[in-house]
């Protein structure tokens, strides 16, 4: 829900930065991309009652994780105003950049 509320709150610069929320595919998980999206649309509308403002992405083959060198979930990542991946970065470093600009 803070992906959303800062998605929402800072939507006049919504054109400077971009969040991307990853689901990677574990290797114990049976999930296709079928059931990854009724799953995704289930949240929006059940829990989040909002379309995400963001994308989501299903990482099937690891790859986007293991070159964004994410380690830990869940987790999203974001793209900053100069349209660099922000490792490491969060909302407040995120919001503090978009001030700065």
């Amino acid at each position: 829900m803070k992906l959303i509320a800062f998605a929402e709150a800072n939507r006049t610069s919504a054109g400077r930065f971009r969040i991307v929320a990853i689901h990677e595919k574990s290797l114990s998980e049976n999930i296709s991309w079928d059931d990854f999206h009724d799953k995704t649309m289930k949240l929006e509308r059940e829990v989040w009652h909002i379309e995400a403002p963001f994308a989501i992405v299903f990482d099937k083959t690891t790859h986007v994780t293991s070159s964004w060198g994410v380690r830990a979930f869940p987790t999203y990542a974001l793209v900053n105003p100069s349209g660099n991946l922000m490792k490491g970065g969060n909302l407040s470093t995120l919001e503090a950049e978009l001030k700065k600009q």
